[in-house]
């Protein structure tokens, strides 16, 4: 991975300039290999770096700008055209804002730094075409983060996009669109209010990571087209994972631990897999999973100290695997409610706790169901209609209701 940080260090060794309160810079460079740099420190600077960098009409190349700001309600816009541009933004202050974009005609391999340092920073980066890398970096509270990246159909490799946000009430959205394209972003919430993390992918091979750490976190990522990847990994409390994805090969992960988090999975498509880990010390957890397609993997675990637990898992297609397992439902207790359409579908669901209620419901070919339930007042329903069906329902404690309904036959 690039250096966060790359941009930051280089503009920090210069030196040896006076401090100014009402500075204003106005750069603008046409052709190719041009290089600017700005350094401001004062109160109310303004910095403008213009690089078309036009070449025969098809795009420039090689050019660079450096822009550094240190103080209050600075300000700072990067345009470059063509190939192989780089843009660093450095702003050290309260009210910064940064703007880069990068890219037009044929354009391919641009680099846009931004670090951004104090309170209610924001930082937009658009980057066109081909093979382009994007890196924020705000450290502080209630600041914003753009990234939009395009791939054309010359040489569409894809586009990265990376995204460190620390403080409080963090907002991050990257959007990208191609082949091969990769989206990380990670949170860090200081105990205040929560971070928002969205991620929009369209096209060929993309990768979606969010990690946020923190309370009251919220993450949205979409992806549709084909081998897409998605992963959530939130820590804290009153989390909120969405992961949508449409398309051939999906996998979608969720990693939550802590009290009152949701997580919420479709997938639509072919060879999908889902799985939902809520865990250790967590509280008042749900988690539901849709799958719709061929050869779906499900999986739902809530466990060891874990409470007041709903797992739901809904697969419609062929050869789908769900299991749901549920540990130590104190106090109100875990639900699981599995529901199979389609062939040779499997369901597993474990719960060990009080006050449990496990419901699986299949309809199709060769389905496999069983049920282990061990505590107090557990209910357990099993219907299966179709072919080859088989059903095991074991259940240890007082006050437990099983049913089991299955029905031969092809369907």
């Amino acid at each position: 991975m690039k250096n966060y940080f790359l941009g930051a260090a280089a503009l920090l060794l210069c030196g040896g300039v006076s401090f100014a309160q009402s500075n204003d810079s106005d750069v603008d460079q046409n052709g190719a290999g041009n290089g600017s740099i700005v350094y401001q420190t004062g109160y109310k600077n303004k910095s403008k770096v213009d690089q078309d960098g036009k070449n025969f009409g098809i795009g420039g190349v090689d050019n660079r700008s450096d822009v550094y700001q240190d103080g209050t309600k600075n300000r700072s816009k990067v345009k470059q055209d063509g190939d192989r541009n780089l843009a660093f933004v450095t702003q050290l202050g309260y009210k910064n804002r940064s703007n880069i974009d990068q890219g037009v005609g044929y354009a391919e391999d641009n680099d846009a730094y931004a670090f951004q340092w104090g309170a209610r920073n924001k930082s937009n980066q658009k980057q066109r075409f081909d093979n382009n890398f994007a890196d924020v970096v705000q450290l502080g509270d209630d600041n914003t983060s753009r990234q939009d990246q395009s791939s054309g159909p010359n040489q569409s490799d894809g586009n990265d996009a990376y995204a460190w946000q620390e403080g409080e009430n963090h907002d991050s959205k990257q959007t990208q669109r191609g082949s091969n394209n990769f989206a990380d972003v990670y949170q860090l919430n200081f105990g205040g209010s929560g971070n928002t993390a969205d991620q929009y992918q369209r096209g060929d091979g993309n990768r979606a990571y969010a990690n946020q750490v923190g309370n009251d976190n919220d993450s949205d990522q979409d992806q549709y087209g084909e081998d897409n990847i998605a992963d959530v990994d939130q820590d804290g409390l009153s989390n909120t994972a969405m992961q949508y994805q449409d398309g051939e090969g999906n996998e979608a992960q969720a990693d939550q631990f802590g009290a009152g988090n949701t997580s919420t999975q479709y997938q639509f498509g072919e060879d999908n897999f889902g799985q939902v880990w809520q865990e250790f010390f967590s509280f008042d957890n749900t988690a539901l999973q849709i799958q719709d397609g061929a050869g779906n993997d499900a999986y739902i675990d809530q466990s060891f100290f874990s409470a007041n637990n709903y797992a739901e898992q809904l697969q419609v297609g062929n050869g789908n695997y769900a299991a749901a397992v549920q540990f130590d439902g104190f106090l109100l207790g875990n639900e699981s409610g599995q529901y199979q359409f389609g062939d040779d579908n499997s369901s597993l669901t474990i719960q060990n706790g009080n006050f449990n209620l496990s419901v699986s419901d299949q309809l199709g070919f060769s389905n496999d169901a069983y049920t282990n339930q061990n505590g107090l007042a557990n209910t357990a329903f099993t219907y299966q209609t179709g072919t080859g069906h088989t059903s095991s329902i074991m259940q240890t404690g007082a006050l437990n209701t099983a049913t089991t309904t299955q029905v031969g036959g092809p369907f």
